[in-house]
């Protein structure tokens, strides 16, 4: 990947449903694509279908940019908060992965001491 003096990268390569909107917009990216994407996982795993998914990939790309999703009400309340705090179009105000994993949702997981 070809990398800014920054340690950004400006190459592109991934799955449509699982690009970030600053890679759909051609944007220098870093790490925080990789919060994104763990936000498009859980959204996917909790309800069957990608957020972003459309009739065409110019759709999704769009939907993506725009940052265009709806959690369905079955999701619980703990799991839509989560997800809307991966899924946010400015990369520095996404979770870092050490907030993720304090987040009530991922805490439940926890394995009790």
């Amino acid at each position: 990947a070809e990398m800014t003096g920054e340690g950004h990268r400006q190459t592109f390569c991934g799955t449509w449903d699982y690009l970030s909107p600053e890679m759909v917009n051609g944007e220098a990216h870093d790490h925080a694509v990789d919060i994104w994407a763990m936000g498009v996982l859980l959204y996917e795993l909790l309800v069957g279908r990608p957020p972003f998914a459309a009739k065409s990939t110019a759709a999704s790309l769009k939907r993506i940019e725009e940052v265009d999703f709806k959690v369905p009400g079955e999701v619980s309340p703990s799991a839509r908060e989560l997800i809307g705090l991966l899924l946010v179009r400015a990369p520095g105000e996404r979770l870092a992965l050490a907030e993720v994993l304090r987040h009530p949702w991922a805490r439940q997981f926890e394995a009790s001491a």
